[in-house]
């Protein structure tokens, strides 16, 4: 089985850990699986990756810029064409000299820019066909922008014509996206609500962590606020908190991860206003979030996929300030607040003392209800691989 993986990558860490994700889930069932990644991720290398796993690094959308004006497009002085043309020519060639059984694509049924759309043709015209599979979170923009745009970029004739699976790592009756994109029949039959993905690596004890960090029996307050890119009025908002006088009274300590996509300046600005506030821990990355996150009494973060989950699938308290545009993270965040899994403060209501009101809320509310299907990853598998 040769299985080759296209990973989203314009914004965030969200895309490329759900293709590690499941490329493990796939790994494990299919041992001597083939498994290879198209990204432009710059973090891929950050993450443990399964057996038998490798990726082709493809140009990267945020640096455009460099490949403006290349020949033989130098006419057009156009450099998001041109990396496009540069994208897509990687893609075809790896599609062809690898020869997959199965193709995963996630987030962009047609590619950034549509650059997958040669390669999905020669995919299906292969013989035996090969099996297309695409695979989105629980929520991919609100119904109007998520229409617009397939409609514009032909995704929604894919979905109908050319994919043979739809894997949604969410559940139906928290978000049916079968009914709200307005989904036709043809496309509707091929979906798969899959329930939400949890990370399933061996945790360190949460009385490990918390020594480490030297908490004892103080609340542990742990802020992850996903890649980073645009965090800094969350980070900035989160440092202020813990001035707060009724937060700062109860002797938390904190633990704050910025996230590696942050901007090198504004990294400088927040070790420069974490100096005086006790009891705190700046990091960029921890490959081991997971750990820490498990250790937490309340963890504070936007509202991204991978983070929201997994603080709930460990039955954790969270404070949720949802990223505005696009609207996948309000809609995420509003439908989870209506079923008390987590506290949502809007951002334009995010201040350092409105922050700390809602974390001193969350300490005292009761952990989240069960009320989450996280069996994604093996549901996922079972279309994937299925059961002889």
């Amino acid at each position: 089985m040769r299985a080759l993986f296209y990973s989203h990558d314009v914004f965030g860490l969200g895309h490329i850990r759900r293709t590690l994700a499941l490329a493990g889930e796939l790994g494990r069932r299919l041992p001597g699986a083939a498994m290879l990644a198209l990204t432009g991720s710059f973090e891929t290398h950050a993450w443990e990756l399964p057996d038998n796993f490798d990726y082709v690094k493809l140009p990267a959308w945020n640096r455009n810029a460099l490949y403006g004006g290349l020949p033989p497009h130098a006419s057009r002085h156009d450099p998001f064409r041109d990396v496009t043309y540069l994208r897509e020519g990687l893609i075809q060639e790896t599609a062809d000299a690898f020869s997959p059984h199965l193709l995963i694509v996630d987030n962009a049924p047609a590619g950034l820019n549509r650059e997958l759309v040669r390669a999905l043709a020669c995919l299906r015209a292969a013989s035996p066909p090969v099996h297309l599979v695409f695979i989105m979170a629980d929520i991919y923009d609100s119904a109007s922008a998520t229409r617009r745009s397939w409609q514009r970029d032909g995704a929604d004739w894919l979905l109908e014509e050319v994919y043979d699976d739809i894997l949604v790592f969410g559940m139906r009756e928290v978000y049916d996206i079968v009914a709200e994109y307005g989904l036709p029949p043809a496309t509707a039959e091929k979906v798969t609500y899959c329930g939400y993905y949890r990370r399933t690596e061996r945790l360190t004890p949460p009385e490990e962590v918390r020594a480490a960090l030297g908490v004892g029996d103080a609340p542990l307050l742990v802020l992850a606020p996903g890649g980073g890119a645009d965090a800094q009025a969350l980070v900035s908002a989160f440092l202020g908190a813990l001035r707060e006088p009724a937060l700062a009274g109860i002797g938390a300590h904190a633990f704050a991860v910025t996230g590696p996509l942050i901007n090198p300046h504004e990294r400088t600005r927040v070790e420069a206003a974490a100096q005086g506030i006790p009891n705190l821990t700046v990091r960029s990355f921890e490959e081991d979030l997971l750990s820490y996150l498990n250790a937490a009494d309340v963890v504070v973060g936007m509202c991204g996929y991978n983070t929201t989950v997994e603080t709930l699938s460990l039955g954790k308290r969270l404070v949720a300030i949802p990223r505005q545009r696009p609207e996948e993270q309000m809609e995420r965040a509003t439908r989870f607040a209506e079923r008390g899994l987590l506290t949502m403060l809007h951002p334009s209501d995010l201040t350092p003392s409105a922050l700390a009101q809602a974390i001193l809320q969350r300490l005292i509310d009761p952990p989240p209800p069960a009320v989450l299907d996280f069996d994604g990853l093996r549901n996922a598998g079972d279309v994937l691989v299925p059961t002889p």
